[in-house]
């Protein structure tokens, strides 16, 4: 992201170790049982908030379950099977919240493929634009009643640096033409963000309380995170040869710093994007400046308009 940044004001000032309670709020992480979601979740769960995690497996959800248990004392924590590969099973992962109303979700699951085969999802999408972005569009459109209903909901979209460098290709989505393993997974993220902000857009065109944040994780590496048996264990070896890396970088608990302030921070407004201060590579999150292609509104109405047809769904909120 752009190094400059807008002034950081009193109310904008944050301790990511002394986080606001959120007792009686549920909040919802995609891909919550590992990397950058697991530390998200466990960071909630020590508000006193509802943290549902959701998974494609259960073992591995389970496994995350026990450790935020272990390590927060009476945490509220619980998964559902939520498999963003599968667009007729998300509906079933809404309703299997078992909510009136949700106050979060943060849309952070992802796949990465380094492959030279592209890939598909069942549905017949290519698998990284198919999960990252058209799995987080579906599972708004399905969320987005329990997010109306709460006092003010908040849609967390969670970018990458690999979404800098690329531009979509909007007659060529799927990389059906030009498929490359970075490039492609570049180009899903940067779906995912411009989705972000598009829903912005969406949710104060019609009075919306629902606000849509966009945050990314900055430089955040597994030889740099602390250990979470069994789900993962740093050896010293691997903490020695990290180390270099920690001038400039993070571990993926405080990656996980950004969307957990876009959860709670009351001050941030729909629209904004948050990231780490310094570089937006380490560092307490602060809001970034959203411009260039980022900003880009026209690309980003064709790409929900081809979204809605992809997936057949249309995310639509409205005031409560």
């Amino acid at each position: 992201m752009p190094s400059a940044a807008p002034a950081e004001s009193p109310s904008e000032r944050w301790d990511v170790h002394g986080l606001p309670r959120a007792g009686g709020k549920t909040f919802l992480v995609t891909g919550g049982n590992a990397g950058i979601g697991y530390f998200v979740a466990e960071q909630l769960a020590g508000t006193g908030a509802t943290v549902v995690l959701g998974s494609r497996d259960p073992g591995r959800a389970s496994a995350a379950v026990a450790s935020i248990r272990s390590r927060v004392p009476g945490a509220r924590v619980r998964h559902v099977r939520l498999d963003l590969a599968d667009l007729a099973s998300l509906k079933d992962s809404a309703e299997a919240l078992g909510s009136d109303r949700l106050d979060a979700v943060v849309h952070n699951a992802g796949v990465k493929f380094d492959r030279p085969t592209r890939q598909e999802t069942g549905d017949g999408h290519e698998a990284m634009f198919g999960v990252n972005h058209l799995g987080h569009f579906a599972l708004t459109h399905w969320l987005a009643p329990l997010l109306t209903a709460a006092p003010e909901g908040r849609v967390i979209t969670t970018g990458s640096f690999a979404a800098t460098s690329e531009r979509l290709d909007l007659d060529d989505l799927e990389s059906t033409r030009d498929y490359e393993p970075e490039r492609t997974y570049g180009r899903s993220k940067l779906a995912q963000m411009l989705f972000g902000f598009e829903l912005d857009r969406r949710l104060k065109a019609v009075g919306s309380t629902v606000r849509s944040v966009v945050t990314h994780p900055g430089g955040a590496l597994d030889s740099l995170t602390p250990s979470r048996p069994p789900l993962r264990v740093r050896t010293p070896g691997t903490r020695l040869r990290g180390l270099p890396a920690g001038i400039l970088l993070q571990g993926k608990d405080a990656g996980a710093w950004s969307a957990v302030r876009a959860v709670l921070d009351p001050s941030i407004s729909g629209g904004e994007l948050w990231a780490p201060r310094h570089f937006a590579l380490r560092g307490a999150p602060r809001r970034r400046p959203v411009r260039g292609h980022l900003a880009d509104p026209e690309v980003a109405a064709r790409l929900w308009s081809a979204s809605r047809d992809l997936t057949g769904l249309d995310p639509r909120f409205g005031p409560v």
